[in-house]
Order: C-alpha cells, then sequence, then structure tokens
C-alpha cells in the first residue's frame, strides 16, 4: 500500500501560518494595551504629584498668582494627555478583542483541516489493517490447504 499523502497539506501550512500571525498580532495588541495602561497609570500618579504639589504650595501660605497659574496650567496639560492616554486604552481594548477574535476564527479554520487530516490518516491506518488482516487470512488459508492435501496424500 502507498504510504499515507495527505491532499490538503498547503491548505493546512497556509492556515498554520495564518494562526500564528494571528496569535501574534493578539500578543502585540495586548503589548500595546498594556503600555496604554501603564501610561494612564503613570499620568494619574503625576497628577496625583501635582496635586499634592498645589495643595503644599496652598497651605504653605507663601504663594503667588503666578504659581497658581502654573499649578493650573500643568494640571491641565496632564489631564489633557491623561484623557488621550484613555482614549489611547480604549482603541487598545478594542484592538485587543478584534485581534483575539480574529484568532479565534484562525485557529477554528486550522482545527478544521487538522480533523480532517486525522480522518484520512484514521482511515488510510483502517485500510492498512484490512489489507494485512486480508494478507493474513489469505496466508492462513492457503497454509491451510496446503495442510488439508498433505493429509489426503
Amino acid at each position: 500500500m502507498k504510504p499515507f499523502k495527505f491532499t490538503l497539506e498547503a491548505v493546512m501550512t497556509v492556515r498554520e501560518r495564518s494562526e500564528t500571525e494571528a496569535k501574534a498580532a493578539f500578543g502585540s495588541a495586548i503589548e500595546a494595551h498594556g503600555r496604554a495602561v501603564a501610561m494612564v497609570n503613570r499620568l494619574e500618579q503625576q497628577i496625583t504629584q501635582h496635586l499634592q504639589a498645589w495643595r503644599d504650595a496652598m497651605s504653605g501660605g507663601g504663594f503667588s498668582p503666578a504659581l497658581i497659574l502654573q499649578l493650573e496650567h500643568g494640571l491641565k496639560v496632564l489631564e489633557t494627555e491623561k484623557q488621550k492616554g484613555l482614549v489611547q486604552m480604549l482603541q487598545a481594548e478594542k484592538n485587543v478583542s478584534r485581534a483575539r477574535d480574529h484568532w479565534q476564527r484562525t485557529r477554528q479554520d486550522c482545527e478544521v483541516v487538522q480533523k480532517f487530516h486525522e480522518r484520512q490518516v484514521r482511515a488510510h491506518r483502517q485500510e492498512e489493517m484490512r489489507m494485512e488482516q486480508q494478507l493474513l487470512d489469505e496466508m492462513a488459508s492457503r497454509q491451510l490447504e496446503s495442510s488439508f492435501t498433505f493429509c489426503k496424500s
């Protein structure tokens, strides 16, 4: 019997490559989301520190209108950056979700071909076993026939 040859090998290779690329894109999306979260957290810490500096300046009594304007402007800049960071973080979350969905779809496509491959391998093995059993049965019947002819003579 001929050795097993999977007829959809090229399709399986393409789908596996597609799944690998989708998994890599998912990992990149997760990393981008992590960076966006870290940026928002860093900005929140800076805002907290800025507010603490403002409180310290106010409680010390030695503050000037220029210092208040400077602290207020700095706070507005940080808040604006935080809002931009939140938008980036939400976009990164959407990208993670899309990348995960794409990876799952490519994984399912890959599994379809793999299951088909497994069924073909199983059918090939069953055919090999059937042919081997047929050969063994034929050899046994020939041996049985030869022993009968030997006994009759």
